[in-house]
């Protein structure tokens, strides 16, 4: 469960910090207050990635606020008897932004590094970036998608929700195997001489 977290210099957030209870927490604010960016937030402290962000919508350097040279997430979640805590940084750099990740369990630090922090959040929750962003996490003005699709259009979309468009890339794969395999055998038998075997024999 995530029990908080503190955007510091991230989009339109100085220093917040929201902490969460169980059960529905709502985020409540005027158009332009930054609540979508608190769940861009929270998805970028565990997979360092967030939709916008992977279609190029946004990139590294509008993440940070305007005139400041750095940005902060620090998340607070805990996972079965521990507590854990995420801490991404973006830097601002002369032609780039760059990353950093730190993990902390029980406020020890386990980890250092966004490959390394990323992987280790997957494993502990088993789930990956794809799997959230299909399951869990919907965008702002997005939860009716599936309502305004043709029938054809919502089930491709369902069936790459469950994972099940992998299935039929498989079928396909193997029905195409199968033929390049047939087409060889048919070309070598066509080359095979029965009776010389036979002779040899």
């Amino acid at each position: 469960m995530i029990s908080s977290i503190r955007l510091v210099n991230w989009r339109s957030h100085a220093d917040t910090r929201l902490e969460f209870r169980k059960g529905t927490n709502l985020l409540v604010g005027m158009m332009g207050s930054g609540k979508s960016s608190v769940l861009e937030a929270i998805s970028f402290a565990l997979f360092g990635t967030f939709p916008a962000l992977e279609r190029r919508k946004l990139k590294l350097g509008n993440l940070i606020r305007l005139n400041e040279s750095n940005a902060k997430i620090i998340l607070g979640f805990s996972w079965e008897s521990d507590t854990y805590t995420i801490e991404r940084i973006l830097e601002r750099g002369k032609s780039s932004t760059s990353t950093g990740a730190k993990l902390f369990k029980n406020k020890a630090m386990i980890e250092d590094g966004t490959t390394a922090v990323t992987s280790y959040i997957e494993h502990l929750i088993s789930m990956d970036y794809d799997l959230f962003t299909r399951a869990i996490y919907s965008e702002q003005n997005n939860i009716d998608y599936f309502l305004n699709l043709d029938p054809r259009r919502r089930k491709q979309e369902i069936d790459g929700l469950l994972g099940l468009d992998k299935f039929e890339t498989a079928r396909s794969n193997a029905v195409s195997v199968i033929g390049r395999i047939k087409s060889k055998r048919q070309a070598i038998e066509q080359h095979f001489d029965r009776t010389a075997l036979d002779e040899m024999k």
